[in-house]
């Protein structure tokens, strides 16, 4: 592997190896295929690959598996979609690796599973999986590879986890190479040299073109609009079916009647719950009666009451009675506490483990050797683990092994924590515990939902709505009539759900992908969907107000339009106010007279993208821009000379009064370190992740083709 080759010596690789990883692969997904409907079998297609439906499927099914015990489950469509980006990233990834002939030996991935952080992680999910006691990367391998057959079930999943740890090596290979390709040339060392060095005192007058950006002979003309649409054309590219649309979404909320009817329900169970049975009379009460346990401490108690806002929580748990009752209502959701038990238990503990390697009588002799104080480490088949913290109230440990524990603490002698009576056991010693008040509940919970007659009647009033305004025009106009409030959309293939911001992590509409699926595939233009149930709180309407499939988004489009328009009216703005005004004044007196204003003062640090009083924004999706450009003209004028320039939001009139030289100056490889530190990809992690991930994204043209397939 001749890229690795190169900079296995240069030490700053291990630090982005060994760190917390270059690329975020999450592991989600799934999709039900039902392709006979469709030529294109493919999930997605990045440039002449293909990541067929069957591939996406078996990798879904498995993630589905070793998501099963997960509480927070995401919407699957959210999932599916992570799922794909993943494996297109892969793809990708492939691609560009197998260009470079950027490959991992054994002994590269060996090191990066054995000291990282991610290796950890692997071993501890594997050994919760097995339920044993696993101390790092290796051993878990050597156990793998000694016995296939016993480790079968982990063994895949080993292999996975090692897959990505590869996956994250090589991506930071890649990174390393492009990031060391990226050098600053001259011009730019002498851009840096006066960044944040000579600073301008400039005199200046302003008048922007919003003050007469409605007067009607600055409207632009259709080519002026069409002009600037071909100029940033780019911005607009798509590989994939576009939907302009607007929904709706009705909540299917419990009715008047609906919540008194819960309310005899719960005040019922508050009665029962009182009476000899306590608890498990809510048996008989069939929306309580969905009992689980648990046992908490007063800490966990404290987080709970926290996250939950209910204060009276801590104190209801600290009260520590056995048999003690409490009632949580918050909004539609009720909830029953009762304190079932109050014991003293070992929380954590630090152990000692021994694996054997033999029958039941060589585990025998290994217990007594080991219990008479003997050093078992040399005899064969014998491993001995250094001593280790445990949780011990941890879930995923089983009664059986917490109840030994519990047993033993305090003997301080080795027992039989698991053990194969023909292939070996794991002996385990407690040479230390920290006991704390464990505070077991009963807790049965009760959600107030719409009956079955306002769940009707809600979808009925909606159908009424889409029966009187069956086009997307009447749909977005009439909506605030009907009560309901038509959202705009736009989406493609790669959305998820209506609504929410994935960016920010705003969740949108659970089960809202099947509206996506009908705008993209199935719905013409101007036309209004049925009512989609899929979510059984929300229903969701669509109005299909343009759909595109081109290779950019056309000038018709809203945004689009809006975009041209605005652009082309300031340009408009900005050629006429240069015609009229410049060369008129001698000064900025003179021109702030002309302009109508009055004349203000600032400072420009070359450096800094910010000026006090001037706009600086860049260029928006509206097609405003603010006026960056301001900060060069200033650094390139003469001291004392009036200059005109028209921008992109105002005209202006500036004279620079004063420049103060910096007295620092920095050498070409000092420049050149700065530029590296503050521009280079290594410079900042995430943002070098965030730019290269982006850039591997946009190096093939990906086409999207699951969203036919849910």
């Amino acid at each position: 592997m001749a890229a690795l080759e190169k900079i296995r010596k240069r030490s700053v690789i291990l630090t982005i190896v060994i760190g917390a990883g270059l690329l975020a692969f999450i592991i989600e997904g799934g999709v039900s295929a039902s392709q006979s409907f469709f030529n294109d079998t493919s999930a997605a297609r990045v440039g002449s690959d293909k990541i067929g439906v069957q591939e996406f499927n078996q990798r879904y099914e498995q993630m589905t598996q070793d998501n099963q015990n997960q509480q927070n489950k995401q919407d699957a469509a959210v999932e599916q979609q992570q799922l794909l980006t993943q494996m297109e990233m892969e793809t990708l990834l492939d691609n560009e690796c197998e260009a470079n002939s950027i490959d991992v030996n054994d002994d590269e991935l060996s090191m990066v599973v054995n000291n990282s952080q991610m290796g950890q992680q692997m071993t501890q999910y594997i050994a919760q999986q097995l339920g044993q006691n696993i101390q790092s990367p290796a051993q878990l391998d050597r156990m793998i590879q000694a016995n296939p057959e016993k480790f079968q079930l982990v063994a895949g999943k080993w292999n996975e986890m090692k897959k990505q740890a590869s996956d994250m090596l090589r991506s930071s290979v890649l990174q390393y190479m492009v990031s060391n390709a990226i050098q600053p040339n001259d011009l730019e060392l002498s851009v840096m040299n006066a960044e944040n060095s000579d600073t301008y005192e400039v005199s200046f007058a302003k008048k922007d073109y919003s003050t007469v950006a409605t007067d009607k002979k600055y409207q632009p003309s259709q080519s002026e609009i069409e002009a600037v649409y071909n100029q940033y054309k780019n911005l607009w590219k798509i590989n994939d079916p576009q939907a302009r649309l607007h929904y709706v979404a009705v909540n299917i909320a419990p009715s008047k009647a609906d919540l008194a009817a819960a309310q005899k329900v719960i005040d019922k169970a508050k009665a029962v719950i009182a009476g000899p049975n306590g608890v498990d009379s809510l048996k008989n009460i069939s929306e309580f009666s969905n009992i689980q346990n648990s046992k908490i401490t007063l800490e966990q108690a404290k987080q709970f009451a926290q996250q939950m806002g209910d204060s009276a929580f801590t104190a209801f748990v600290s009260g520590g009675a056995k048999g003690a009752t409490h009632f949580f209502d918050k909004g539609n959701n009720h909830v029953i506490f009762k304190i079932t038990d109050v014991a003293e238990l070992v929380d954590t503990a630090k152990v000692v483990v021994v694996e054997v390697q033999g029958d039941k009588a060589k585990q025998n002799k290994v217990l007594a050797a080991l219990n008479a104080g003997q050093d078992v480490s040399k005899m064969q088949g014998v491993q001995v683990a250094p001593e280790q913290p445990m949780q011990v109230q941890n879930p995923q440990l089983s009664d059986s092994v917490r109840n030994q524990i519990e047993a033993n603490a305090a003997t301080g002698k080795y027992f039989v924590l698991q053990s194969d009576a023909k292939n070996g056991a794991a002996l385990l010693k407690v040479n230390s515990a920290v006991k704390k008040t464990f505070y077991s509940l009963a807790v049965s919970s009760y959600e107030v939902v719409a009956s079955s007659q306002t769940s009707t009647s809600t979808q009925d009033k909606l159908q009424t709505f889409l029966n009187k305004n069956k086009t997307a025009a009447a749909f977005e106009k009439n909506a605030a009539k009907y009560g309901y409030a038509a959202q705009e959309a736009f989406v493609n293939s790669a959305t998820a759900q209506l609504g929410g911001n994935p960016q920010f992590g705003m969740p949108g509409i659970t089960n809202s992908r099947k509206a996506i699926k009908w705008a993209l595939t199935e719905g013409k233009k101007g036309t209004v969907s049925n009512i989609f149930t899929d979510n059984n709180d929300v229903l969701v309407a669509v109005a299909l107000d343009d759909i595109y499939d081109g290779d950019f988004l056309p000038l018709t489009d809203p945004e689009v339009l809006t975009f041209c328009t605005n652009k082309a009216r300031a340009l408009k703005i900005a050629k006429a106010m240069e015609a009229q005004y410049k060369g008129k004044a001698s000064n900025v007196a003179g021109y702030a007279k002309l302009f109508g204003t009055t004349p203000d003062v600032t400072s420009v640090t070359f450096g800094n993208d910010q000026v006090m009083k001037i706009n600086t924004t860049p260029l928006s999706l509206d097609g405003q821009e603010g006026d960056g450009g301001f900060i060069g003209r200033v650094a390139a004028a003469k001291q004392g000379k009036t200059y005109v320039w028209a921008g992109n939001s105002a005209i202006y009139a500036f004279t620079v009064t004063k420049t103060t030289k910096s007295a620092m100056k920095l050498k070409k490889e000092e420049l050149k370190n700065r530029w590296m530190m503050q521009y280079g990809i290594i410079s900042n992690q995430q943002m070098g992740i965030d730019r290269f991930t982006s850039v591997l994204m946009t190096s093939k043209k990906i086409k999207n083709n699951l969203v036919k397939f849910q």
